[in-house]
């Protein structure tokens, strides 16, 4: 599509756009709009002067319009806070084409053909960037950030193949370089996932002050994240890292303190050791997921009082044990499903408010009576798939709150063995893949009151 089309198109879209203000805008502008393109002119000045110009914010939507190109300041106007063009076949992009929008703050190029992400060259009021899924660049790209970026906020350049990030090798950058000018200095949210980045340690161009970055799906093993002392949610899922540690080695995401991190992600990698101190420099944390890793043995990277810790996932290692004695008083989930559990200790969790404990598809044999005595607000418990054919006798008696208990594809042969507790009531129980040998008339009359047991499959919605 030539130039002269792509302007057609602006300019009847930038009519509809102020047309479809509506009755909030004062009926005589209509008479300025093809003046008012060109911001320059005597005409829009005098006119602006003597209006509200936060009435004419305007956010323009191009997506799925078939452009190509975009020319240096193909559009002028000061009213212009959004454009969306995300969905075309925008193949290039002028350096200086949004220079003329000196108002912009959003800019959606997500899913176009651009193979320089930055060649506009930077803006000096850019908000939020998207520059995500270009459909058209190579299998390893080299990215170069052109220009600056002052006030980005949001940055996306998930899906585009990166394998390194760099800016042009000039004087100014150099300098810049020098006295740690960053080219995105309030940079919050930046979204780097699915590329093929193998390294990630880039402090000269993104600043402390990151609070979400999102790095999954990657081909990283070496991270250095010790600036980023800001971050608020990390996530390093689907990489190859084999180690967290507050020093970097090889193949490890080294991490120092993180006093606001609340959301920390790093499943599906290769991790077989963890720093017992990593955690200790997060207090604030939330949520941890290290599942699908290669942890082994005693888990006992938690013990500390990590007073707003709330959700733990570490299924699918190779845990043999699991120890967390220290104070956690919100934790509320707590999953250690498909390890290698074989017994289950007294108060190995000191956790009073945990509502929802998953032991599935272990190697438990043994429970211990006391092992859960201290979870008096537990709701669900799951216990399906592993290797118990008794439970002892009063193992049940404080669960007041439990609603769903699974023992399922477990050895019991008998109702008696469960040793289930009068207090469960209006539980439901799953038995599925439970071979009963017998039970006792007299034992029926002794189950919970209200207690629902299934031997078939049944629908989740029910639980």
């Amino acid at each position: 599509m030539g130039l002269r089309a792509v302007s057609a198109i602006f300019y009847s879209l930038y009519l509809l756009a102020l047309f479809a203000v509506g009755s909030s805008t004062p009926q005589n502008y209509y008479e300025g709009v093809a003046d008012m393109l060109n911001t320059t002119g005597p005409k829009t000045n005098e006119y602006i002067l003597h209006k509200d110009c936060k009435r004419f914010d305007i956010s323009l939507n191009f997506s799925d319009t078939l452009i190509e190109t975009l020319g240096k300041d193909f559009i002028s106007t000061q009213f212009i806070t959004s454009l969306n063009f995300s969905g075309n076949t925008i193949k290039s992009i002028a350096s200086g084409a949004f220079d003329s929008l000196p108002a912009l703050e959003s800019l959606n190029l997500a899913g176009n053909r651009l193979q320089n992400l930055f060649s506009f060259n930077g803006h000096n009021n850019l908000k939020v960037l998207i520059l995500a899924n270009q459909s058209e660049i190579g299998y390893w790209n080299n990215l170069i950030i052109f220009g600056e970026y002052p006030e980005l906020r949001y940055l996306d350049l998930s899906g585009n193949k990166i394998n390194s990030i760099n800016m042009p090798q000039n004087y100014h950058n150099i300098v810049n370089h020098l006295i740690k000018k960053y080219l995105f200095p309030k940079l919050k949210y930046l979204d780097l996932s699915y590329n093929f980045l193998n390294n990630f340690d880039y402090s000269h161009l993104f600043s402390h002050n990151l609070t979400n970055l999102n790095l999954i799906h990657n081909n990283l093993y070496n991270v250095d994240l010790r600036i980023f002392i800001n971050l608020v949610e990390l996530r390093l899922n689907y990489n190859s890292f084999e180690k967290i540690r507050n020093y970097c080695y090889d193949n490890t995401a080294c991490i120092d303190q993180m006093p606001k991190l609340k959301y920390f992600s790093i499943s599906h990698n290769s991790l077989s050791t963890i720093d017992e101190d990593i955690f200790f420099k997060m207090p604030n944390l939330v949520t941890v997921d290290l599942s699908n890793n290669a942890l082994t043995g005693v888990f006992t990277v938690l013990n500390y009082e990590l007073a707003s810790l709330q959700n733990v996932y570490l299924d699918n290692n190779g845990l043999s044990s699991i120890s967390m004695v220290y104070h956690l008083a919100n934790l509320t989930i707590l999953s250690v499903a498909h390890n290698k559990l074989q017994e289950i200790k007294p108060n190995f969790v000191n956790a009073p408010i945990l509502k929802k404990l998953y032991l599935n598809n272990n190697e438990i044999r043994i429970i211990d009576e006391n092992a859960f005595s201290n979870l008096k607000y537990l709701e669900v418990l799951d216990l399906n798939s592993n290797t118990l054919d008794k439970l002892p006798i009063r193992w049940s008696d404080d669960f007041k709150n439990l609603r769903y208990l699974n023992l399922s594809n477990n050895n019991f042969k008998t109702l008696e063995s469960l040793s289930l507790s009068q207090c469960l009531t209006n539980i439901k129980i799953d038995l599925l893949n439970i071979q009963l040998t017998h039970t006792k008339t007299e034992f029926l009359r002794n189950l919970p009151e209200n207690a629902t047991i299934y031997f078939i499959p049944h629908s989740e919605n029910n639980i």
